[in-house]
């Protein structure tokens, strides 16, 4: 058997028979090995803090 038989045969099975052939051959896969990773929120203005924020934006671009 060539590798890229054996390939597309992993490819073909589904998540859960995947991860049974990986326990069973003691390797990881990658996708199991994939932690998600903290995406960065960004801070919540508050009403007020939003009001001086415009308030300063607008100054600086006021038309004489």
């Amino acid at each position: 058997m060539l590798a890229e038989v054996a390939y597309q045969v992993i490819e073909a099975l589904s998540e859960k028979e995947k991860s049974r052939l990986f326990a069973m051959l003691g390797v990881r896969s990658e996708l199991v090995n994939k932690t998600k990773t903290a995406t960065k929120k960004k801070k919540i203005l508050s009403d007020a803090e939003a009001v001086a924020y415009l308030l300063r934006k607008f100054k600086k671009c006021s038309y004489k």
